[in-house]
């Protein structure tokens, strides 16, 4: 018999479909998650009294999203379905600060900043799906990265430097891309580990969110024209 008509029903094919099984889940709440977001950015700034009041309160929109994002790590793996209603919270509630984000720009520049943002991530998360190359090392790297990119954001707000604040910018598109990677490899690895539950899919989910939203706003910077 030829080998390549054999059917692959070993350890192998029954770890690949696990995988694509979990990968399906983790990408399928990553979408809920920024359509949730998208969703209620849109009725944010289609509302003009609502888009007023977000604005005049926007440093608690901004800091709002950070209590079911800490409540979804400490009781997120307790039960899917607290984890899945404190991602939706999470994500509905950034949303809001998104709004009044996008409403200082022109359509045209959030529609090039989306479109680039779904090209990149998807290209990154490609990469990371199918090297074989272990990017746990890199993780260390990213993590003080980002840990510099906070710091040094921070301390723009008092010097506001334009120079600075371009650079902070670059650096902080390089940062999410190379999240975008690890995390999606990340997913496999998890999956391949056998953790497939729907917590873990939520948390993943969580993570991916996360670059995705990070990207977006770094881009819209970049290809920003303000109204």
């Amino acid at each position: 018999m030829n080998e390549s008509n054999i059917p692959l029903t070993g350890p192998v094919a029954r770890t690949d479909a696990v995988v694509a099984e979990f990968s399906s889940r983790v990408y399928g709440w990553t979408a809920a998650g920024v359509i949730a977001s998208a969703m209620t950015a849109y009725w944010v700034q289609s509302n003009p009294t609502t888009l007023a009041s977000a604005e005049r309160h926007i440093t608690l929109w901004i800091l709002l999203p950070f209590a079911p994002l800490l409540l979804l790590m400490f009781l997120g793996r307790q039960s899917a379905v607290v984890g899945a209603g404190l991602f939706t919270a999470f994500c509905a509630i950034e949303g809001v600060s998104l709004g009044v984000i996008v409403s200082f720009y022109t359509t045209g520049t959030v529609a090039l900043a989306l479109g680039t943002t779904a090209g990149l991530f998807v290209t990154m998360a490609v990469i990371g799906s199918v090297t074989k190359r272990d990017l746990t090392r890199m993780a260390n790297i990213l993590f003080f990265g980002l840990l510099g990119l906070i710091i040094a954001s921070f301390a723009n707000l008092f010097f506001a430097s334009t120079g600075a604040e371009w650079l902070i910018t670059y650096a902080g598109i390089a940062i999410f891309l190379g999240f975008s990677a690890y995390d999606a490899q990340r997913v496999k690895r998890i999956a391949m580990s056998g953790d497939t539950s729907t917590s873990s899919a939520i948390w993943c989910a969580t993570s991916l969110y996360l670059d995705i939203l990070n990207l977006f706003l770094f881009l819209l910077r970049i290809f920003g024209r303000s109204n």
